[in-house]
């Protein structure tokens, strides 16, 4: 009804993701619980920086836990406007530039074939 069928794709089930993931210019974690934080961190890992709604907000996620907060832009209350600023700050160019050096480590350690294998 909304004819977003040109700009909205629903992929298979892949075991790469991390290709998705970099082909992104951002992540938003608009979840309101998350126990673990898998998706944030598979983000970060791939070069992004995320948005998130921050626990203060009223969410139950893992995402603080993380250790990731240079690269999470919080959302501290449960509004599509905070959502949104959350996401605007992330695309600052210099907040973008500062991430890019950070990030090479968090790929190393939290690269989706690292944690599949620490999982299993």
């Amino acid at each position: 009804a909304l004819e977003l069928d040109s700009r909205v794709f629903v992929v298979k089930s892949i075991a790469d993701v991390e290709e998705y993931y970099m082909a992104c210019d951002g992540f938003v974690m608009s979840s309101i619980y998350e126990p673990f934080g898998q998706t944030p961190l598979e983000a970060v890992a791939s070069g992004m920086a995320v948005a998130a709604f921050h626990p203060d907000a009223g969410v139950r996620t893992a995402t603080p836990e993380l250790g990731l907060d240079f690269a999470i832009n919080y959302a501290h209350e449960l509004s599509s406007e905070a959502l949104a600023t959350a996401i605007l700050e992330g695309t600052k160019t210099s907040h973008a530039q500062d991430l890019r050096a950070l990030f090479s480590g968090v790929h190393q350690e939290f690269r989706w074939d690292r944690l599949l294998e620490n999982l299993i």
